[in-house]
């Protein structure tokens, strides 16, 4: 065994870069250039792959890192295949499609410009976890190979999105006015080839891509990173807004009155029009999508499947209960036609050949989604995540209680519920839901050290009620 005697710098907190879905941290005090060298070995291990595919995305540290994981890669006797950059969903398309024995992306996705990160995927476009590569990278021994791997340059976005398009029905889009707000990520080159023939036109923001992401940051949850974008599709009376993330993989949309729609209505929106041409299929949302959700997949004939948070979780359960599609309110959207991965130059084909076919603007679509009214995710920090989900379970042990990822608790409109009220005043805790059904989750975060908390209801007012309710009990 060879080991590399080059080691992170003193104090580095080496472990914690290890997340739930990739490796990422900020650079280069928790990322840096040896961590990424470290990474090409152990794919070589841990995929026994002969030839990968390299990508990045636009931070200013990703072309370094990515020729480190390369060296690191080259050095255990791998083929490269560098595409540059690209998005992480088109690396996921060239797994899958193209035959690579792995594919790596240098991207933090979302996060602001001192982050970098590395996500990885094996044969068959299956995600690998940080804790895949924990021990190996810490570890850093590496058995010696005889002979250094190759590297050649390749460019796959003319695949990929001719790949996308051939999935969709390109006759049915209509003339459109569209305006799509790229963040100075990685996707604005593709989106160009994109609708290089389709009757669309479209109204490009920050296209250019930029590490230093000079506009806002590329993370369109965040409702400041947005703003422009609404206005402009007011303005110009735009059809459709749409805001891709930094890496590519997730899309978000905006309607003809400036209003971005939730991850988990879109979700709805794009489900319906695979339910059209897949009857009775299945679907997967994760299970802070709103109870809406469901219920509207039942009613237009699909099969719903409740899954844990994170895209990993969803493209095992998709797998195995051979979905169609499935998403989550964070808006990412998968796909069983591509290879159950993320693809966002596919969800919004998907979505502009629903929206030609719409006889109502598309605000009042989403409106008849909004069955309850949902809470955008809370996040708490707390000392002990373990502990509050454990005194929320005694808390409201005669409710419905559901632990497939952090706890869930579900009331009906016959429940009577334990409830807690304000210690100041005394009062007793047990009182009648009298407002009917409402449910909350609150489950620890798998990257950060937080509790996240979300709550529905029947309206504002007792949406407002109950996630005080739910607050109090995990700050007491």
């Amino acid at each position: 065994m060879e080991v590399n005697q080059s080691q992170p710098k003193a104090g580095q907190p080496l472990a914690e870069i290890f997340k739930a879905y990739d490796i990422r941290g900020v650079y280069p005090a928790e990322i840096s250039e040896e961590i990424a060298y470290r990474v090409g070995k152990a794919v070589q291990l841990l995929t026994n792959a002969k030839k990968v595919i390299v990508g990045h995305d636009t931070r200013l540290s990703s072309p370094a890192l990515a020729q480190s994981l390369v060296k690191g890669l080259t050095e255990q006797g791998v083929n490269v295949d560098l595409a540059g950059l690209v998005s992480t969903d088109a690396v996921y398309f060239s797994v899958g499609e193209l035959g690579y024995d792995a594919g790596v992306v240098i991207t933090a996705s979302h996060n602001p410009k001192e982050y970098n990160g590395i996500k990885v995927l094996k044969s068959g476009a299956v995600a690998l976890s940080g804790p895949d590569f924990k021990e190996l990278v810490i570890k850093n021994e590496w058995p010696k190979i005889g002979v250094k791997g190759e590297v050649k340059e390749v460019d796959i976005i003319d695949e990929y999105v001719n790949f996308v398009l051939g999935l969709i029905d390109q006759s049915k889009i209509k003339p459109l006015k569209i305006a799509i707000d790229a963040g100075n990520g990685v996707v604005g080159p593709s989106i160009e080839k994109l609708f290089k023939n389709l009757p669309v036109k479209v109204l490009p923001l920050y296209f250019e891509p930029n590490g230093d992401f000079p506009n806002h940051l590329p993370n369109p949850l965040e409702e400041e990173n947005t703003g422009e974008l609404r206005k402009i599709v007011k303005k110009e009376k735009c059809d459709l807004g749409v805001a891709f993330d930094g890496d590519g993989d997730r899309v978000f949309f905006i309607d003809e009155k400036g209003n971005l729609i939730r991850g988990d209505l879109a979700l709805l929106f794009l489900a319906k029009a695979v339910l059209e041409k897949n009857p009775g299929a299945k679907i997967t949302y994760n299970l802070i999508c709103s109870h809406a959700v469901p219920e509207l997949i039942k009613e237009w004939g699909g099969q719903p499947i409740k899954t844990k948070v994170g895209h990993s979780f969803i493209k095992e359960v998709m797998k195995k209960e051979d979905a169609v599609f499935g998403g989550e309110i964070s808006c990412h959207f998968f796909y069983k036609d591509n290879f159950y991965t993320e693809s966002g130059l596919l969800s919004l084909l998907l979505f502009l050949e629903t929206l030609s076919g719409l006889k109502r603007p598309l605000s009042e679509i989403i409106q008849s989604f909004e069955k309850y009214a949902h809470s955008p995710e809370i996040n708490v920090k707390v000392a002990d995540a373990q502990a509050v989900i454990s005194k929320i379970k005694e808390k409201y042990q005669d409710a419905k209680i559901d632990l497939l990822d952090g706890v869930t608790v579900e009331f009906n409109e016959d429940h009577k519920t334990k409830t807690p009220v304000n210690e100041d005043n005394g009062e007793a805790m047990n009182r009648r839901a009298a407002s009917g059904s409402w449910w909350f989750n609150v489950r620890p975060s798998n990257t950060e050290p937080l509790l996240r908390v979300t709550v529905e209801a029947r309206n504002q007012e007792e949406l407002k009620k109950r996630q005080e309710e739910v607050l109090r009990v995990i700050n007491n």
